[in-house]
Parts: structure tokens; C-alpha cells; sequence
């Protein structure tokens, strides 16, 4: 089963592809986010902090990546725009990762989806790998 720790390297390289054209581990797929630009605000891309098991980091692709709660009502005076990464464990050995583009509208609660980017990992011989014929994008 996958522990905190395992989820969080998972989130931290899908983000890595998307941000910094990273090949995700064991398959040399990268991955891109139609909507990557519109998120971007001064070299910053704001994140969910909703289901994330620990920080992630962006130093090292040259962004700074910064965590935000986007629960409760919204009191934002502009609109907000931001990833949310999310995984679910389908069995012991399955882990699918999928990061959102989001937007919530300044002064309301509602949130409203953009392009987002699925990878599904398999842990083989200890490491964990990401199956490239389950990497999906949607816009």
C-alpha cells in the first residue's frame, strides 16, 4: 500500500513533469497542462491544499509553487486560479495521480474546472512507475 510519503513523491513528479518537462519515473512520458499559463501569477502557481498528504516544492523547476485552503466561502476580490492534486490508491500496487487546473470566481464559492493531466503509477520491483499508456489529458 502506498503511505504518505509514496503519494506525495507521486504528486511531487507529476508536478515536475508539468512544470519542468521532468519524464515521469520509469516511462520518459512528460506530461503538459493545456491551462499551465493562465495559472502562472508572477513566476507563482497557487495549490490546493485539499488532499495533499504533505508540501510540494517547485524550487527546482524555478517556480515557486505555494499552498492555499480554498475550503469554505469565498472572499477572494479577484478571481483565483489554481492546481488541486489529487490521488486515489485502486489496490496495493496502483496509484493514479490527477492534477486540475482550477478557478474559483472572485466573491463566490464556485469553482469551475480546467484542463487537468491523469497518470496512473504501478509499483514494480519496489519503485514505483508510471504506466504510459494511462496518462490522459483533458481539456
Amino acid at each position: 500500500m502506498a503511505d504518505d510519503a509514496d503519494l506525495l513523491a507521486l504528486d511531487q513528479a507529476v508536478v515536475d513533469s508539468i512544470l519542468g518537462g521532468a519524464p515521469l519515473p520509469g516511462s520518459g512520458t512528460v506530461v503538459h497542462l493545456p491551462d499551465l499559463d493562465f495559472l502562472r501569477r508572477d513566476d507563482a502557481i497557487l495549490v490546493s491544499s485539499r488532499g495533499l498528504p504533505g508540501s510540494l516544492s517547485g524550487a527546482a523547476l524555478g517556480t515557486e509553487l505555494t499552498t492555499i485552503d480554498v475550503e469554505g466561502p469565498g472572499g477572494e476580490t479577484e478571481d483565483l486560479a489554481y492546481l488541486e492534486v489529487s490521488n486515489a490508491s485502486e489496490r496495493d500496487d496502483v496509484v493514479r495521480v490527477t492534477v486540475r487546473g482550477r478557478l474559483r470566481r472572485a466573491g463566490s464559492d464556485a469553482e469551475l474546472g480546467l484542463s487537468a493531466v491523469q497518470v496512473t503509477f504501478r509499483r514494480r520491483d519496489g519503485r514505483w512507475v508510471a504506466d504510459p499508456d494511462t496518462v490522459t489529458s483533458a481539456s
